[in-house]
């Protein structure tokens, strides 16, 4: 708070650009705080949360294996695989462009094989 009073008396001491100069500061801060992990099985996977839900970025790693808790998810996997989302790496899959799920468990879900708490297994 004490920071945002200051940004406002920057223009009225004629120090406009350095307003510029922190919000450049903060938005790329911010920018690193919302990037979420998930991992498993040394597989990483990277997104973060958005209005609609979740979205992880191209080039994430996937499980292969199905968990047993999986039976929810197997059908929504496979349709992934079909449309190239999710590429065969040979012990792993890959993200082919990023994707925007439901939910933080549902993105889960997909990289770790099986339904999964979203909101614990996505860490920064």
């Amino acid at each position: 708070m004490f920071l945002e009073k200051g940004l406002q008396l920057l223009p009225l001491l004629s120090l406009g650009n350095a307003v510029y100069v922190f919000n450049v500061i903060d938005n790329n801060a911010s920018q690193k705080e919302d990037l979420l992990t998930c991992s498993i099985k040394g597989l990483v996977a990277t997104g973060k949360r958005t209005a609609k839900g979740f979205v992880v970025f191209k080039g994430s790693q996937a499980v292969k294996e199905y968990r047993a808790s999986a039976a929810n998810w197997i059908t929504k996997r496979d349709m992934h695989l079909e449309s190239g989302l999710l590429v065969d790496q040979g012990g792993h899959y890959i993200f082919a462009q990023d994707y925007e799920f439901s939910s933080p468990s549902a993105a889960g879900a997909i990289v770790r094989g099986g339904s999964t708490n979203g909101l614990t297994s996505w860490k920064n």
